[in-house]
């Protein structure tokens, strides 16, 4: 639910965090807690991961573990690294107090001092970058839940992912748009640029990422990820001769996810890679690719819901939007308001399901405006589309229920001789590498654009889930 509602907020181009968490405060014990607490590192764990002790008080770690581990406090007051057999002895103070630390190796690891009543912390911490921290990728690693990382403008280099390790994370760049603050990899190699593995509600806001082979962005097995006015490129300085990623972003298995205002440029695979995934959500406002050999490319079981996109094939764009899922668990997409130019093909899909593409404009594909074919098709809209300039403006294999094609044109008569089926086939094929349809074409030679079925009204295609954020973007 938190990752739904942040996603609202998100695309409603809010600015700000969705609402203060709830302050932690500690509830003092029964009786008076300890002089001395003693903590086991243990399965790549502190054990136990909270404490209490009396003012004045100690606490012992003593390692049990296979590797190295560090225990290292979140304000860097200390920093003891273990090894099998070895102890650590950290005197309290004697003040009430929090203490959090953390493994410097393993950021996952983090741990909790209370000493006496344990004061409550701020709702939301704000750590600066250059100014309370130096280095961004350690400001990550000693943020707590809910902390904005505060990053002046300039350059930073990389020589290690960024890697949050704690829920509610987010990295705002300080200037007034994206270029202000730059993230570039320090040495060759490093990659991703940004790794969010597991923890929810992490947010991009106001930078750039800059020459990053493999994924510039990696989001693995994560709730309520989101980007806001933040470039993915391959170019420096004006020049057109940097590192480019792999893929711009890659969501796998990551849900409630939502990008505004994101431009990515150049990406060999994909721009923005929705992988594989059970129901994941995903929703793009505002994007920008552009050279992409993929715009955006979308895996089975996936729901994407798209709006006021634009896709530029450019230099060796291939394909504008890439359904790639089966027919096992077609995947649902909503795409309206959106531009796709200048590629092979501007939009290509397999299996889908509950889907609906409206205004969308369609211009200069070598191959196909739009092609349906490769796979099972349960309820798909087609309507209001503005297609121009391409060999073969809409392909369809046949295959499908609650197929409707509502194009409208000056002219309905259908060109679909068999010559022309045959033609585009061949050049599909080859120049697109996907299987062409073998079913009725319409051509823009003469500029036509005929329905290639009529709409089954005995079976409506079924509302776009999630509707939530379907209705948001209607917005």
């Amino acid at each position: 639910m938190r990752a739904i509602a942040g996603l609202l907020l998100l695309l409603a181009g809010l600015g700000g965090l969705a609402a203060a968490p709830a302050a932690i405060h500690a509830v003092a014990p029964a009786q008076e807690p300890p002089a001395h607490a003693d903590i086991v590192i243990r399965d790549f764990a502190f054990q136990p991961d909270v404490v209490h002790v009396a003012r004045g008080g100690s606490v012992t770690w003593t390692h049990d573990d296979g590797p190295s581990h560090t225990v290292t406090g979140a304000d860097r007051s200390f920093a003891q690294t273990l090894g099998p057999g070895q102890t650590f002895t950290l005197d309290a103070g004697t003040e009430d107090a929090f203490i959090d630390y953390y493994c410097a190796i393993h950021a996952y690891m983090r741990g909790r001092i209370v000493v006496g009543d344990g004061p409550p912390p701020p709702a939301v911490k704000v750590l600066r970058v250059p100014e309370d921290e130096p280095d961004l990728a350690r400001a990550l690693l000693i943020a707590a839940p809910e902390t904005v990382i505060d990053v002046a403008a300039g350059q930073y280099l990389l020589d290690e992912p960024l890697a949050p390790a704690a829920d509610g994370v987010t990295i705002r760049g300080r200037g007034a748009g994206p270029n202000d603050v730059r993230i570039t990899p320090g040495r060759s190699g490093v990659t991703p640029g940004v790794l969010v593995d597991g923890v929810n509600d992490v947010s991009l806001e106001q930078l750039s990422l800059v020459s990053f082979a493999g994924n510039a962005v990696e989001v693995r097995a994560a709730d309520g990820f989101s980007m806001r006015d933040v470039e993915v490129v391959a170019v420096d300085g004006g020049r057109r001769d940097g590192v480019r990623a792999d893929v711009g972003v890659l969501l796998n298995d990551a849900n409630g996810v939502g990008l505004l205002r994101v431009r990515i440029e150049d990406a060999l695979v994909a721009g923005i890679d929705v992988a594989d995934c059970d129901a994941c959500a995903v929703a793009l406002r505002d994007v920008a690719l552009a050279g992409n050999s993929t715009g955006v490319r979308i895996g089975e079981g996936a729901s994407v819901v798209a709006s006021h996109v634009t896709i530029e094939g450019g230099d060796g764009g291939t394909i504008g939007v890439h359904v790639t899922a089966g027919p096992r668990r077609p995947a649902r997409l909503e795409f309206t308001d959106s531009l796709v130019a200048a590629g092979r093909v501007g939009m290509w899909l397999a299996s889908v399901r509950d889907s609906r593409i409206e205004g969308v404009t369609l211009t200069g594909h070598a191959v196909y405006g739009l092609g349906v074919a490769g796979g099972v098709v349960e309820g798909l809209t087609v309507r209001g589309l503005q297609l121009h300039g391409n060999a073969v403006d809409v392909g369809w294999d046949g295959a499908g229920t609650s197929t409707c094609f509502d194009l409208e044109a000056a002219t309905t008569e259908a060109t679909t001789t068999e010559a022309t089926t045959e033609a585009t086939t061949t050049e599909a094929t080859t120049e697109a590498g996907a299987p062409a349809p073998a079913g009725p074409v319409a051509t823009s030679d003469p500029p036509t654009l005929a329905a290639t079925a009529s709409c089954d009204a005995a079976a409506p295609f079924s509302p776009y889930w999630p509707i939530v954020t379907a209705r948001l973007l209607a917005g």
